[in-house]
């Protein structure tokens, strides 16, 4: 109970203290507003912004960017995961590639897909795409290894099949780094969604962001930032309250620990 006291307090005087710290910036230290805008400002052009429409189709574009990059890049991670886990062959010829791959700035291959796929929608989504590949591929790999190997060879001597191994053994056992690399990936998807929309695009809240620094409207580009934070935070939530939902061993172990404690 008191962690969770801690952590309600913190909600509220964090944002007080930054709110606070903002309107000391704007009005005693008069930092310039091309530089830093007032908070009214910033709450303004974000009102203005939704009530036009504007930013409501730039936010929809990032998010449906994200969302179709994280859902392609995860399912490949996953199941390139779960070959690499099965067939170590397979993961011995493979590593150093996909190693060598991820090592590779994705920023600096961005230009390189709008040539190879065009300045459309397409190039933005395989970008985003493999910027979630990677964590999930990883989280998968490392959580399907670490299966108990005692309730293995117990489903082995009941003549079970490598298939039912799968799904009843190593899938669980998976499941809680399976959703840890499926937040990394959907942070690292949004980061994506903006480089691509930096690179070429018309629309989008990366779009907002780059033509409100040519023409230092920083209240408009608050406003961006502040969506893409919310953006963020809420695809965030969403997979936290999954992995609550469905890892629910893992929750009964947390309640069970923080009982102990208090």
């Amino acid at each position: 109970m008191r962690l969770i006291r801690r952590f309600d307090s913190s909600l509220i005087v964090a944002p007080a203290v930054l709110l606070a710290a903002w309107f000391v910036a704007v009005g005693p230290l008069a930092v310039p507003g091309y530089v830093l805008p007032t908070p009214q400002g910033m709450l303004k052009a974000l009102v203005n912004g939704y009530a036009s429409g504007e930013l409501t189709r730039d936010l929809a574009f990032t998010t449906f960017i994200t969302l179709g990059g994280f859902v392609c890049g995860s399912a490949f991670g996953f199941l390139l995961g779960a070959l690499l886990a099965e067939f170590k062959p397979l993961d011995r010829m493979t590593a150093p590639y996909i190693i060598a791959f991820q090592a590779l700035p994705k920023v600096a291959i961005a230009p390189l897909l709008l040539v190879w796929l065009g300045f459309g929608i397409f190039s933005k989504i395989v970008l985003v795409t493999i910027m979630c590949f990677f964590p999930v591929l990883i989280n998968t790999q490392i959580g399907l290894q670490a299966a108990p190997p005692e309730l293995i060879d117990l489903m082995r001597a009941f003549s079970a099949s490598r298939w039912l191994i799968f799904w009843k053994i190593r899938v669980p056992a998976a499941a809680g780094h399976l959703f840890a690399g499926l937040q990394v990936s959907a942070i690292l998807g949004l980061i994506g969604a903006v480089v691509a929309e930096f690179v070429s695009s018309t629309v989008g809240l990366g779009h907002v962001i780059s033509q409100s620094a040519l023409s230092l409207d920083t209240g408009l580009m608050f406003s961006a930032l502040l969506s893409l934070t919310a953006l963020g935070v809420t695809i965030n939530t969403l997979l936290r309250m999954a992995h609550h939902r469905v890892v629910f061993w893992e929750r009964r172990v947390t309640v069970t620990e923080a009982a102990t404690e208090a």
